[in-house]
């Protein structure tokens, strides 16, 4: 019993040396642990605030691109000019988005192009971050105001008596030969059109595919490869993915109740009896189809035994040949468009005359005799930019993001 306790005795003290040291290496661990919790509250906030400056400079682009799809920029800015290329707008007053101050600028660059630039900024410590973006518009106002649009060149066919005509509009042309300023006259509206040099950019079949498709995309796929008038006049909206023939073996009128989208050839009137089809406001679109890995451009073929009246949009992405007959007037407008083959203008007899626009990548071409006479289109066709919602399709090209 001496012995422990004498061992004991020998022994105290140690336990409060050990606490010590874990005070000593606690309390460094803590330090070290408050400084780096510290640092990640701040480091929070400051990725808080950047991303609260991100998402209000995110929304000056999103407000800038609806005053640019609903055509609000003249109202927006005094003195705005579309044809000014060189101008920076500024908002007249900042947003506040998200406690944020947000500056926002557009820019023409070209007519269907525009940069805009937001920046973010934190009024309490005056970082910011800026959105810079170029933004392509899809409208197609500018093919409309033309009679004749062509990314390559436009014939005017025939001489003496078979010359073509084309009244009240202006004819753009890319490549070849200036056509005849002589046969681009003032018709019924009085309109003296120009003939005029210029290249300008066709959409791309990504974005009328996707504004057509949304059209038909609750559509079952019609599987058969004839429609016959006979059996059914009312046409659309309809999906095809394949060749269609269009025909009549019963001398019917039919009706487009719909967008018609086509993957694949289309024929209208090329066989079997005589027959009327009325646009009705609608639009015929002809994509193509993949066959072995290849994609094949989709063509329309419109043939005489087709007439063609009402108001309406006829667009392929390959050739189209237009030669049914035409049951037309000045109150009606007919909109045909190959976005990257050629345009053959060359209606059958007895025809009125063809009162629109004609659009083609590669050619357009009137057949001699053939005249075209452009007049005012409505606003509630079925493309883009038009109707009571701005359908405008808009390609981000660029998006780049700094901080300051």
């Amino acid at each position: 019993m001496n012995l422990l306790k004498e061992i004991n005795k020998e022994e105290s003290g140690q336990t409060f040396i050990l606490v010590l040291i874990l005070l000593l290496l606690g309390g460094l661990i803590i330090a070290s642990l408050l400084g780096f919790m510290s640092t990640g509250l701040t480091v929070g906030r400051v990725y808080e605030e950047r991303m609260d400056e991100l998402y209000a400079a995110d929304s000056g682009v999103e407000d800038a691109l609806w005053h640019i799809k609903y055509k609000k920029l003249a109202t927006l800015f005094v003195g705005y000019d579309p044809n000014d290329y060189d101008t920076e707008y500024h908002y007249p007053d900042s947003l506040e988005v998200n406690n944020k101050d947000v500056d926002v600028a557009i820019q023409n660059i070209n007519e269907i192009t525009y940069r805009i630039e937001s920046t973010a900024t934190s009024p309490d410590t005056g970082s910011s971050t800026t959105i810079e973006s170029y933004i392509e518009i899809l409208d197609m106002d500018f093919f409309l105001d033309n009679a004749i649009t062509s990314r390559g060149a436009v014939g005017l066919g025939g001489g003496g008596e078979a010359e073509s005509y084309v009244y009240d509009g202006d004819v753009v042309y890319c490549t070849g030969d200036r056509p005849p300023d002589d046969q681009v006259i003032a018709g019924p509206l009085g309109i003296d059109g120009e003939v005029i040099n210029e290249c300008v950019d066709f959409p791309s079949l990504q974005q009328m595919s996707a504004f057509y498709r949304e059209q038909v995309k609750d559509e079952t796929p019609y599987d058969d490869p004839t429609w016959d008038l006979k059996d059914d006049t009312n046409i659309g909206p309809l999906y095809r993915n394949g060749d269609l023939n269009i025909i009549s073996t019963g001398n019917n009128t039919g009706v487009l109740q719909g967008t018609v989208f086509v993957k694949g050839n289309l024929n209208i009137g090329k066989t079997n009896q005589d027959f009327t089809l009325d646009l009705n406001m609608n639009t015929i679109f002809v994509e193509g189809v993949i066959i072995n890995g290849e994609f094949i451009d989709g063509e329309i073929d419109i043939g005489g035994k087709c007439t063609i009246t009402g108001t309406g949009c006829i667009i392929a992405w390959g050739d189209i040949y237009f030669s049914p007959k035409i049951n037309s007037s000045p109150d009606q407008f007919v909109f045909i468009m190959s976005i990257k083959g050629t345009t053959t203008f060359n209606p059958g007899a007895p025809s009125s005359d063809f009162y629109g626009s004609i659009a083609g990548d590669i050619d357009v071409g009137l057949w001699p005799g053939k005249n075209l006479s452009w007049t005012h289109y409505p606003g509630d066709l079925n493309l883009p930019g038009f109707g009571d919602e701005p359908n405008i399709i808009s390609s981000l090209h660029t998006w780049e993001i700094s901080l300051a």
